[in-house]
């Protein structure tokens, strides 16, 4: 048995027991590893789905397909859901930014206003300007040539990363080239990821692929699929606190198998223009509260990402995929909500086009 195998039997043996690996080698409480399973209401409703699925194989439920990598087999469920997303023109990009004043620096909002009562409403009209004249000839010459890097590398130094321009940026890709990607866990800090999810815009619809673990020792092939498709030319990655969470941990458990890291794709994390855009409005900035306040998504009977590992632990001591159907749902539809959001934060730049996909 390979190092990869030890460590992925290890967990199975321990998340069935109830062993925490990470930590220590005794036995401990189910309510203290998984939170779900303080909760009696969601004790009752796995037990209404493990009833309701007794008998039933993975299949039956999900109708996935077995997948081959070097480092073994995973399972992958895939969907469609309609999906049409409209965006502004490319133009939008070179006209918003040719117009942002205070991508020079010492320009601020205020100064910016009194520039623009006085005509001086765009980087070009700035060029001969006595103060800001040798920053504005710079900046005019990258979109001259329409240097989008360098003008990216701008738009860092100046902006908070909750600046929706941005996103802006996204508009260089096409929509298929776009990975709307999330993940659950069995927890924080080096637990396994027992499903990670992939959605590509194309022909009107999301193509979802959510490689399930149907025990631990399948993380990572799952892992090597979800890197694999981030590895695709022109690939730019949309997630939701991605950077925070979702990449780096990917990060952290590749590492932990020995595999090569993540690559570094373009990345439009939608939290930080999310909460730049609906702060004051919406009571959290967590993808349930924004989808319900801001996109009009009301999930029925929706599985709380906490008891995610409560569930998927009760899958694996019983092997009956009862517990799955709720984790399974619940990322799916994270993964769709990922494109509505993207479409509703570009809203506002200009006339939006039909979708590319």
């Amino acid at each position: 048995m390979d190092f990869a195998a030890r460590i992925a039997a290890r967990w199975q043996r321990d998340t069935v027991s109830g062993v925490d690996s990470a930590a220590t080698p005794y036995h401990c409480d189910q309510h203290r590893l998984f939170p779900g399973y303080a909760d009696g209401s969601e004790h009752l409703r796995r037990n209404a789905l493990m009833n309701e699925y007794e008998g039933c194989l993975l299949d039956d439920i999900f109708a996935g397909s077995e997948c081959h990598t070097a480092q073994g087999d995973c399972y992958a469920v895939r969907s469609s859901v309609p999906c049409s997303v409209g965006r502004p023109e490319m133009e939008a990009l070179y006209h918003t930014l040719a117009g942002e004043l205070c991508l020079i620096c010492g320009i601020g909002p205020v100064t910016a206003s009194q520039l623009r009562s006085r005509g001086y409403s765009t980087i070009e009209s700035l060029r001969r300007h006595q103060r800001f004249g040798a920053q504005a000839r710079t900046l005019f010459a990258l979109l001259e040539t329409e240097d989008w890097d360098g003008l990216e590398q701008e738009v860092r130094s100046r902006f908070r990363p909750s600046h929706p321009h941005h996103l802006l940026f996204s508009l260089l890709c096409r929509t298929d080239e776009l990975l709307f990607f999330d993940i659950e866990t069995m927890g924080l800090f080096s637990r396994p990821i027992i499903l990670l999810a992939t959605g590509r815009i194309r022909r009107g619809e999301m193509q979802i692929t959510q490689y399930l673990l149907r025990d631990i020792g399948e993380e990572p092939a799952a892992i090597s699929m979800v890197l694999e498709e981030m590895s695709d030319a022109g690939t730019a990655l949309v997630t939701y606190n991605g950077r925070g969470f979702d990449l780096p941990y990917l990060r952290d458990r590749a590492a932990y198998y020995g595999m090569a890291p993540p690559p570094d794709p373009a990345h439009f994390d939608l939290l930080h223009p999310s909460r730049s855009r609906w702060k004051g409005e919406c009571a959290d900035c967590r993808l349930g509260t924004i989808e319900r306040q801001a996109l009009s998504i009301f999930r029925d009977d929706d599985l709380p990402g906490k008891d995610v590992p409560g569930y998927y632990a009760a899958y694996l001591r019983s092997q009956n995929p009862g517990p799955l159907v709720p984790i399974v749902d619940h990322n799916r539809q994270d993964v769709a909500s990922l494109a509505r959001l993207y479409e509703r934060l570009l809203e506002g730049y200009a006339e939006v086009c039909p979708s590319e996909g």
